[in-house]
């Protein structure tokens, strides 16, 4: 049987702060290398701009430390932005139905280059 997939706010707790964490970790990537435009561009709430500054007060952690940080002090905007955008989650939270370089690479795609230069 195929899996069925939901809305991040549609998923049981635990498996919300897995699907939570494995967003983290994706969204930490495209910060180091300032590829947060798509991101940016599906953010009508400014969520961006407060968890990029929770980032850089606390550049100095590792990875798994700002990891833990963000999962612990930001969890409530990620799901907020989580719901706002167009992904799903199997029940698990473990897997999305489609990855997130898939779907960042979708929205890119979709992106009206003529109006961003203008």
């Amino acid at each position: 049987m195929a899996d069925k997939f939901v809305k991040i706010d549609q998923l049981a707790k635990e498996s919300q702060g897995r699907a939570v964490k494995k967003f983290i970790e994706f969204y930490l990537g495209l910060f180091k290398n300032r590829n947060l435009d798509v991101l940016s561009e599906q953010d009508h709430q400014d969520i961006i701009v407060a968890i990029n500054n929770y980032i850089f007060d606390n550049i100095s952690f590792t990875r798994e430390q700002l990891i833990a940080r963000l999962f612990a002090d930001r969890y409530a905007e990620f799901v907020v932005y989580l719901t706002e955008i167009d992904q799903t989650y199997t029940q698990d939270g473990l897997t999305t139905k489609q990855s997130w370089p898939d779907w960042l690479a979708d929205k890119e795609k979709h992106i009206d280059t003529k109006e961003a230069l203008s």
